[in-house]
């Protein structure tokens, strides 16, 4: 190989060559022109479920407030941070995918600086949330007091896996998909408040964040040949939070 092909290759920006070596690259030495049309492919489907995840929270909790479930006077102050950063980080979310399948990289790093304020306002706020609603919200029953340690659980997994994703985002394969699972996690509550509106077990939908990163490793087998390692510790995380959520309402419903 010469030094020509030594060279980091890069696409608008973004290094291509990684520890991730899907098979879809192997002709790279020969045509590096279908890795190129992978990643523009994998940059238009990272911005989908950008808009995805956007669809299901303003379902989830924009259908709320329209009905007259939700009310912005009654809540107290730490409510309305946490739906702001929320939405600042579901917003964020979407106009960092956009940028990057446009392949304006430079705004994308000046812009991604807006997640460290998002993101620690994000964790700070959601369990006093959840204490709140556990007192208040009839769409959570006694048992949920308990749910505070999984829901807290999963707010330390976003937390953990976005500063990973941002320490590594140089390795763009890994920073993207761990910012995908990191947020796919967070919006479980975004799923069961659509549940809550069409059944009574709104439990089900709670396996959308399964269906989301289900969706996404099929998309790497098809669009690179083999299933991101990234994926693993995103559903693995999930799998983990949902069995614990389980074993502690199951302890309830049947005590020794």
């Amino acid at each position: 190989m010469n030094d020509r092909n030594r060279k980091k290759r890069t696409f608008r920006g973004y290094a291509l060559t990684h520890h991730y070596r899907p098979k879809a690259e192997v002709r790279l030495a020969t045509n590096p022109v279908p890795l190129a049309v992978a990643e523009q492919r994998e940059r238009l489907f990272f911005f989908i479920m950008a808009l995805c995840v956007l669809a299901v929270v303003l379902a989830g909790f924009g259908g709320r407030v329209a009905v007259g479930m939700s009310s912005f006077t009654k809540a107290p102050w730490y409510l309305h941070v946490h739906g702001i950063s929320m939405m600042g980080w579901i917003g964020l979310y979407v106009v960092q995918n956009c940028l990057v399948w446009r392949g304006d990289v430079t705004l994308h790093r000046k812009l991604g600086k807006l997640g460290f304020v998002f993101a620690p306002l994000l964790v700070a706020t959601t369990v006093p949330m959840f204490i709140y609603m556990d007192k208040t919200d009839s769409f959570l029953d006694p048992r949920t007091g308990l749910l505070l340690v999984p829901s807290a659980m999963r707010v330390l997994v976003f937390a953990v896996m976005v500063v990973v994703a941002i320490l590594i985002a140089k390795r763009t394969d890994w920073h993207r998909r761990l910012m995908l699972s990191a947020t796919a996690i967070l919006i479980l509550l975004g799923w069961l408040r659509i549940g809550e509106r069409l059944t009574e077990n709104a439990t089900i939908f709670g396996q959308g964040v399964l269906l989301m990163i289900g969706a996404c490793m099929i998309f790497d087998k098809v669009n690179r040949g083999k299933v991101h390692p990234a994926w693993y510790w995103g559903l693995g995380a999930h799998i983990f939070l949902m069995a614990m959520t389980i074993l502690l309402l199951g302890s309830v419903s049947n005590p020794a």
